[in-house]
């Protein structure tokens, strides 16, 4: 039987929960999961080469095959985080340019096997793949968005803290892509929804970083963990009180985020009520010694 994760953060009864995520997609997705297949024949060929008792050419064709579908997984993470990228008005550059060095590992990859034909041929070849894979896939962001100028600290250590969180929401959208249940994929994706929506209202607001920390760095990570905990668990073997703990867990989390994120937008009218009421008081008390000048 599933028990309520309760708490300081707990949401109330009547918490209304955020609509199911859809975080940003890479635009070349189909086209970047195809390069985890282009690799496979090079099995065939390692298999056949051990059978022929040619290690040389096996470990040739078993290191080619690593190099490509490494890069391959680097063009996945690239092309997501270049999503999250365009998708926030303000952003860091990402720290590892994962599009480039998957094109470069794709002319490793390719280079090492095709040497047998011949170096001059193996490096051409390379240099040729590395250069289409650019021309396919693009580069990395090379530089920061919306942070310009030396005013913007704030914005800045924002926008690299919504970068990190970037890599636990990137890892728990794989977890929810993966997931063959609904209500898992769901709650994931439900939860995700709230963290974006924080997440956009730090970038609007740098200041509130302060207020949201814990919730970035403590209650995001540790839903990563659950998360990934539950996919390892759920590969062995079926736990329903361990699924229903975890729906749980994420709707709890969820409403958590939401609150915390209403609260911060009061926090926020509450300023603009300050400011507004000084500026009022200001006028009040300049206006009569401005018609006292009048003639």
């Amino acid at each position: 039987m599933a028990k309520r994760f309760g708490g300081a953060h707990s949401p109330q009864r009547n918490a209304q929960a955020p609509a199911v995520a859809k975080p940003p997609r890479a635009a070349a997705g189909f086209r970047s999961r195809l390069m985890f297949f282009f690799p496979i024949p090079l099995l065939f060929r390692a298999f056949s080469a051990l059978r022929a008792e040619d290690l040389s050419a096996a470990l040739s064709a078993l290191a080619a095959f690593v190099l490509l579908v490494l890069g391959a997984w680097l063009l996945r993470d690239g092309l997501l985080a270049e999503a999250h990228y365009n998708s926030r008005s303000r952003a860091a550059r990402p720290a590892l340019p994962r599009k480039i060095l998957a094109a470069l590992l794709a002319g490793a990859g390719v280079l090492t096997a095709s040497f047998g034909s011949g170096a001059v041929f193996a490096i051409g070849l390379g240099l040729l793949v590395a250069l289409l894979h650019v021309l396919a896939f693009g580069i990395d962001p090379l530089s920061a968005k919306g942070l310009d100028g030396t005013h913007n600290i704030d914005a800045r250590r924002a926008a690299k803290v919504v970068a990190d969180a970037d890599l636990d929401v990137v890892a728990i959208t794989a977890i929810a892509d993966q997931s063959r249940d609904r209500q898992i994929s769901d709650a994931l994706r439900r939860f995700l929804g709230a963290v974006s929506q924080m997440l956009r209202t730090i970038e609007d607001d740098p200041r509130d970083l302060s207020q949201s920390r814990k919730f970035l760095s403590v209650y995001l990570k540790g839903a990563r963990s659950a998360a990934e905990k539950y996919q390892a668990l759920a590969r062995r073997k079926a736990d329903p009180a361990a699924r229903d703990d975890l729906i749980t867990l994420f709707d709890e989390l969820s409403a958590s985020f939401t609150a915390e994120r209403a609260e911060m937008l009061l926090d926020d009218k509450a300023d603009l009520d300050v400011e507004i009421s000084v500026l009022q008081e200001r006028l009040a008390y300049e206006r009569p010694a401005t018609r006292g000048k009048e003639p």
